[in-house]
């Protein structure tokens, strides 16, 4: 069950991925291109559940991309280290 659970959870990443207009351009790295907003959050922090932090980078890599901008933002950074995301 738990395999299957995990599976599942990286084929919504995928959907994400796939249909959420990322580009994997660090230029523009959000999901409304080069402007930051809330939603980029939790979908970042979702990239790095369930050992997404080794799976990510190789899988998905424009999920990877908003993630590593996310995690950049002077006011998350801080936030992100602190819960080793």
């Amino acid at each position: 069950i738990k395999d299957r659970a995990l599976e599942m959870f990286r084929d919504v990443l995928r959907v994400v991925e796939g249909h959420a207009g990322l580009t994997g351009d660090p230029q523009r790295p959000f999901l409304l291109g080069a402007r930051f907003s809330l939603a980029d959050i939790p979908i970042a922090v979702m990239s790095r559940w369930c050992g997404g932090r080794a799976w990510t980078p190789q899988n998905l890599p424009r999920l990877e991309t908003l993630a590593q901008a996310v995690a950049a933002r002077q006011e998350i950074a801080p936030i992100w280290a602190r819960h080793r995301l």
